[in-house]
């Protein structure tokens, strides 16, 4: 992105998606909650009192609140692609219009390998190394958080959380949060605030930590590869990794023992270092800004 771009824009720009994602989130919540007690039959005329249709809805509820809670944010997502899409797209027509567009080269297909290695990697180094602090157990916020991520299954958690939610989730962070960011700050700046936000939305310290740290890389990323695609497909590839670790227990070996454990952290962190070292050699030759086509 052209350094020209720090001429414009503000913050209130940048908080406009995310106001948004919020609104539209519980909208998405509460259609899901008023479909659910729809199904039940709470709306019918019941023979008891208000006292016990209200404690076997709150009962049921609370009963299968996880899996409510999940399909809830899949249908935030999947309403929200549509509009953060409009958007972006607007705000890169606003760019082309203003003179802020950079011309580079488009990076060949087969360098976004690097980042499927790269997005497993991060998840799985970044997962190991927040449970060797202990924050895990400490909190009961991620306990209910991952209760709700993983309450409906293989086949729709990766559907929902390894390509919806990163294609919904890198449209508003990094195609438009990040973006408008960068119009009046530095790259640096711009990753530290989207990162921040990212983490803060997450709503729990462990995954906050989490999203700060794989949320700074895929501003990288996107950043390096001048494509909205490259923190997706990094996106998708950290979130698949971790619902295939966690529904099938493919990678339980790496548990086996403590040696076991700190060796596979270690290693999973040498590839991302390496990862970001073949993205320096390969990938940013092609996306060194030729020419502004103002």
């Amino acid at each position: 992105m052209n350094e020209g771009m720090k001429k414009r824009g503000n913050p209130w720009r940048c908080m406009t998606p995310v106001v948004i994602y919020l609104v539209l989130q519980n909208l998405a919540s509460a259609a899901v909650i008023l479909a659910y007690y729809a199904k039940e039959g709470f709306f019918r005329t019941s023979a008891g009192s208000a006292e016990e249709l209200m404690s076997q809805v709150m009962s049921s509820t609370v009963e299968n609140l996880g899996t409510l809670s999940f399909w809830a944010m899949i249908l935030g997502y999947v309403i929200l692609i549509p509009v953060f899409w409009h958007m972006h797209r607007k705000d890169l027509h606003q760019d082309r219009v203003l003179g802020y567009e950079t011309a580079h080269g488009k990076v060949p297909a087969v360098l976004y390998v690097i980042l499927i290695a790269a997005g497993a990697a991060s998840c799985l180094a970044a997962s190991n190394m927040i449970s060797m602090s202990g924050l895990v157990e400490t909190s009961e916020n991620y306990a209910a958080a991952a209760d709700t991520l993983y309450s409906a299954g293989l086949i729709p958690e990766l559907i929902g959380l390894g390509v919806i939610s990163p294609a919904a989730e890198e449209l508003l962070f990094r195609g438009l949060v990040y973006r408008r960011f960068r119009e009046f700050n530095s790259v640096v700046g711009s990753m530290i605030w989207a990162s921040l936000l990212f983490a803060l939305l997450h709503g729990n310290l462990v995954q906050g930590i989490y999203a700060f740290v794989s949320g700074f890389l895929m501003c990288y990323v996107y950043e390096r590869y001048q494509s909205l695609k490259a923190p997706v497909v990094m996106h998708m590839a950290s979130n698949l990794i971790a619902v295939l670790a966690s529904e099938t227990g493919v990678l339980d070996f790496m548990y086996a023992g403590q040696s076991v454990f700190y060796v596979s952290t270690f290693i999973c962190c040498a590839v991302v270092v390496a990862m970001i070292c073949l993205i320096e050699l390969y990938v940013r030759p092609y996306t060194e800004s030729v020419e502004n086509t103002k």
